[in-house]
């Protein structure tokens, strides 16, 4: 695969297959991101000095990555002041933690809920949402956090921030 005249041209069994893009720029960058995709945890946001927590996500993947990024172990139990809490849910009695979980995050900080996907789910994305609503958040982004789960981002309000304190 490479860029070439505005163009993405992929090399496949078959021959190739060209994807005319806007111009050379972003052919380049649509093929440096295919060639070099973003790190699990840097599609998270998470960054070396981010305060996290995690709290039943067992993916060794993930825990590897978010280890490397901290340089330790990630905490196993909720702080205060958090940027992010990994929070397991894959029911309704779990999802009705996310109020009480709230009260640990910095303002802008974020609660990623990983919870099965496909047909191994126990719980939809539209019950996550419901819940995050009845907490008072909002989801702003969705993951693909491995083969078998999935993410999704929920943050304070943005029109809620100003005043919060823990």
């Amino acid at each position: 695969m490479f860029a070439a005249d505005g163009a993405l041209k992929i090399t496949h069994t078959g021959g190739f297959a060209t994807l005319g893009l806007a111009d050379r720029a972003t052919a380049e960058k649509w093929a440096l991101k295919i060639r070099y995709p973003k790190s699990l945890i840097d599609k998270l946001g998470v960054k070396p000095d981010s305060r996290i927590a995690v709290l039943g996500v067992t993916d060794l993947e993930f825990l590897a990555q978010a280890q490397e990024r901290l340089g330790a172990p990630p905490p196993r139990k909720s702080g205060a002041a958090l940027d992010f809490i990994f929070y397991a849910a894959d029911s309704a009695a779990e999802l009705a933690e996310l109020k009480s979980l709230k009260t640990h995050l910095q303002p802008a900080g974020a609660i990623w809920v990983v919870s099965l996907k496909g047909k191994a789910a126990t719980i939809k994305d539209t019950d996550v949402m419901k819940a995050a609503r009845a907490a008072g958040l909002v989801d702003n982004k969705v993951c693909g956090f491995s083969a078998t789960h999935t993410a999704l981002k929920l943050v304070i309000p943005k029109d809620r921030r100003k005043g919060w304190s823990l």
